[in-house]
């Protein structure tokens, strides 16, 4: 089975950061970054929605320095992705308790 992965306003958000902060330095690079980062996302999160670490009630995904925050719901076959971050900020932070 195949999840749907659809992504919050919080991860679209992150990812307007995310191409911001590598257009200042590589304009032409940030938003092909970006779209990687995406699809890498969704490419993982269709078909190993488990596959990620525990955090509370939510689950993450390395890909590369980023992290990817998410909730899965088993019985709609949906992944939402809560949050996109870089690895080294003190995001499990958010979560801790859940």
């Amino acid at each position: 089975m195949r999840y749907e992965v659809i992504f919050s306003a919080t991860a679209d958000a992150d990812f307007d950061s995310i191409l911001h902060h590598i257009a200042a330095d590589n304009p032409s690079r940030a938003i092909s970054f970006v779209d990687e980062l995406r699809k890498r996302a969704v490419d993982f999160l269709s078909i190993m929605p488990r596959g990620g670490t525990a955090v509370g009630n939510h689950r993450y995904m390395a890909a590369g320095n980023y992290v990817v925050v998410y909730l899965v719901d088993e019985d709609a076959g949906v992944v939402t992705v809560a949050m996109v971050t870089e690895g080294h900020r003190n995001w499990r932070a958010m979560f801790d308790g859940e």
